[in-house]
């Protein structure tokens, strides 16, 4: 069941969680670091029917982008559904992070595509009236740099913000986000890079970005 804005009570703080898994365990324990609801964002809506959540969480089933509207939505493998399409011509080049194996077409062509709700995350901040977001976690396998930009000026109320990127010498998804743009970007809105950590048979880093005036 789709949770809308209006049944939900406002609150000043919450960890957001994009492109959540359907146990959500990173933004659980941020719940628990932080000490404050979270809000989970998710277009895949059975994926987030699934996230165990409590009463001041939010589930918002949406993807999220630098528009407000509608966006196709492709389904893979679990884990890797995602708004931008695979490079089918390079996937080959790629080991999986499930099997370990180099990845096969047939994986990795979209199984599903269809419309989804798209939102700005800057929307949802000024619709539910957030004040504070201790930590921003995204995974959209491909797009997370899109997701930042869409905080725009919200961009300041964020403390903390964690996300992927792919580093391999070809795209995995097409126009996927770049590491060298996402630093530079983060780094003239204020924000230092403070962790990277190479992750699936070193393909990809998660990189953790602090705002500098919570240092």
């Amino acid at each position: 069941m789709e949770i809308t804005f209006k049944k939900i009570k406002k609150m000043k703080k919450y960890i957001i969680d994009v492109g959540t898994s359907h146990n959500a365990p990173v933004g659980i324990l941020l719940k628990k670091k932080y000490n404050c609801p979270a809000i989970f964002i998710e277009a895949n809506k059975s994926a987030l029917e699934r996230v165990p959540s409590d009463n001041d969480d939010i589930k918002i089933n949406a993807a999220i982008t630098s528009y407000d509207g509608e966006i196709e939505f492709n389904y893979y493998q679990d884990g890797t559904h995602s708004v931008l399409e695979t490079n089918l011509e390079e996937i080959h080049k790629y080991i999986d992070g499930y099997s370990g194996t180099y990845a096969t077409v047939e994986n990795w062509t979209a199984w599903k595509k269809e419309k989804v709700r798209c939102l700005k995350l800057s929307t949802v901040i000024t619709d539910f009236g957030v004040e504070e977001v201790p930590h921003l976690k995204i995974d959209t396998q491909g797009h997370d740099f899109e997701v930042i930009k869409s905080l725009e000026e919200k961009i300041s109320i964020v403390k903390m913000i964690e996300c992927e990127v792919q580093i391999t010498n070809f795209e995995v998804y097409k126009n996927q986000s770049k590491k060298d743009e996402l630093i530079d970007y983060l780094s003239h809105n204020g924000f230092e890079l403070i962790s990277e950590e190479k992750q699936t048979y070193g393909q990809e880093e998660n990189l953790i970005f602090l705002n500098k005036k919570y240092k």
